[in-house]
């Protein structure tokens, strides 16, 4: 897989970005005149246009060696939309895209933003609970996942990014409020997912709500999701050629179009 590449910052993209959302209607007369309409899920693109300022060398270098293995719009890589939540179903931990090993979920908890949208997890084994999900990105990426936890009584938990045999924990101190934690950084793994989520010492319990994950070195304000996330497997350049132009020595200017299907 290719992966769309990051700046020395951390970051994936810099602003001003330009992003807008795509959809067909179908529609069918029928032979009394009326007509019915649909929605072609198919073809929903989303489009961005990325401008880039004062790059260096090697941000347009690393930039122009994927757009070459592309060959232009010809192939696919893999982009993180920088305003969007890379995890899916970001409240509910039942479905099956969280992984769970030696917990057990309880649902309707009071959350911090109102309802009853929190999740209890309670580490039933004699040993440490996880409940973690898979994302296609590979460790060298720059990443920060972030999350709502609170726990009855104080406690102490780890958020968690592994990539393959290699860990990255940071361990957190939880109490009766709810507070947003986060864990960033890069891993020395290799290109295979990376799984990222929370470890709950045996025993304990701890309330979570609102995961995310995003490709840069801090949080920002959350976006919730279900079935489809903010990366984008299928995404190509939406030109057949890069345009630089050289604003400095060794400082770069372009704009970099691209399109994906949206789900895909």
């Amino acid at each position: 897989m290719k992966f769309y590449p990051q700046l020395v910052t951390g970051a994936t993209v810099q602003f001003p970005l330009t992003a807008t959302n795509s959809a067909r209607t179908v529609e069918n007369e029928l032979a009394d005149g009326r007509r019915v309409q649909w929605s072609d899920a198919s073809e929903r693109l989303s489009r961005w246009v990325c401008t880039y300022q004062e790059l260096l060398p090697s941000e347009w270098a690393a930039l122009r060696q994927l757009f070459d293995e592309c060959e232009g719009r010809l192939e696919e890589f893999v982009f993180p939309d920088p305003m969007g939540n890379l995890l899916v179903w970001s409240e509910d931990f039942s479905r099956a895209e969280w992984m769970k090993s030696g917990v057990n979920l309880q649902g309707a908890v009071a959350g911090p933003l109102g309802g009853t949208t929190g999740t209890r997890v309670v580490a039933t084994g004699s040993v440490t609970g996880e409940l973690v999900q898979a994302v296609a990105l590979p460790g060298w990426y720059s990443t920060t996942f972030s999350v709502w936890v609170r726990s009855e009584a104080a406690g102490v938990m780890e958020l968690v990014r592994r990539s393959g045999a290699v860990s990255q924990t940071v361990s957190v101190r939880t109490g009766a409020n709810w507070k947003r934690v986060s864990l960033s950084g890069t891993t020395a793994g290799g290109p295979e997912p990376n799984q990222f989520g929370l470890a709950v010492p045996a025993g304990g319990a701890i309330e979570v709500f609102g995961a995310q994950l995003e490709a840069q070195p801090a949080a920002s304000a959350y976006k919730k999701t279900s079935a489809m996330s903010g990366l984008y497997l299928g995404a190509r350049f939406d030109a057949d050629e890069l345009r630089p132009t050289m604003t400095a020595v060794d400082r770069v200017r372009v704009a970099v179009p691209m399109v994906a299907r949206r789900g895909v």
